[in-house]
């Protein structure tokens, strides 16, 4: 062991995030999105769609060392040290009044059940909003599912017609356009919905989740950090995370507009 490191400090610094390798990952969104203070009728019908289990608020209480992004590690250096078990499942994340985000995550829970985030966010959050996975306590995190989004601006406008849709689809149209909308990170809702008349706040939004969804999956989680699937797409990712940032730009201009011009969605209609 290295003289003045812990054994934690040499495991992260070996394991630690190669910057180079960030150069064109997925990019953030924590600008629009905060943990909900409570669950409402469509963070339920949320987690309906999606098939996840009744969320709860647990805190954040990570240790001085603990890595943000590194939730499987952190947790396997605390259950080590103080017992308890990791607990896999997904943080609920709010954008107000725009979408709702489900990312995939684990949490330490305790011998007497309690669970603690010990992954410290970068935004300072103090609780995250927590739907368990049963997944084996073993279970590879390389391997985890991609997040999942669902725009809630304007959302029951188009649940009747996606509803509509959905009833007169037979078993195989309903596997292929679910199978679409999981490489696309958003529910199936989310992606057929896409095709309902919507007006240009809607379609921003939908816009830059289907452009979110699609660059995280042209990634791969490794020990590096997250790296492009395929080498020979690394101008595609870059032209994609351009447009990222350019929507989401856009998106920040239309709510200090809204804001200063007052709330209605009158305003976004063409």
């Amino acid at each position: 062991m290295a003289p003045g490191h812990s054994r934690r400090e040499i495991v992260m610094q070996k394991h630690a995030p190669d910057r180079r390798h960030h150069r064109c990952a997925p990019k953030d969104m924590s600008t629009f999105e905060t943990t909900p203070s409570e669950v409402t009728p469509e963070i339920e019908e949320f987690l309906a769609t999606v098939g996840k289990g009744a969320p709860r608020l647990v805190d954040v209480d990570a240790p001085p060392d603990a890595r943000a992004g590194w939730c499987f590690l952190n947790v396997a250096t605390e259950v080590a040290a103080k017992g308890g078990r990791p607990l896999h499942g997904w943080i609920i994340w709010l954008a107000r009044g725009l979408w709702l985000n489900a990312e995939f995550h684990v949490v330490r829970q305790k011998d007497n059940g309690d669970l603690v985030d010990v992954t410290p966010k970068t935004d300072g959050e103090h609780k995250v909003l927590f739907s368990p996975d049963p997944r084996d306590p073993d279970f590879d995190f390389f391997q985890r599912p991609a997040s999942i989004r669902m725009r809630i601006y304007d959302h029951d406008k188009r649940r009747d017609t996606v509803a509509d849709l959905l009833a007169n689809f037979s078993e195989i149209r309903l596997s292929y356009e679910t199978q679409k909308a999981a490489k696309k990170g958003l529910t199936l809702v989310q992606s057929l919905g896409m095709d309902v008349k919507r007006d240009r706040l809607a379609k921003l939004i939908d816009d830059l989740l289907e452009n979110v969804g699609v660059l995280e999956s042209m990634h791969v989680p490794t020990w590096k950090g997250m790296i492009c699937r395929d080498p020979r797409c690394e101008r595609d990712v870059a032209r994609r995370v351009r447009i990222f940032e350019r929507q989401k730009a856009k998106l920040h201009r239309m709510m200090v507009a809204a804001k200063v011009h007052g709330t209605s969605r009158d305003m976004w209609r063409d």
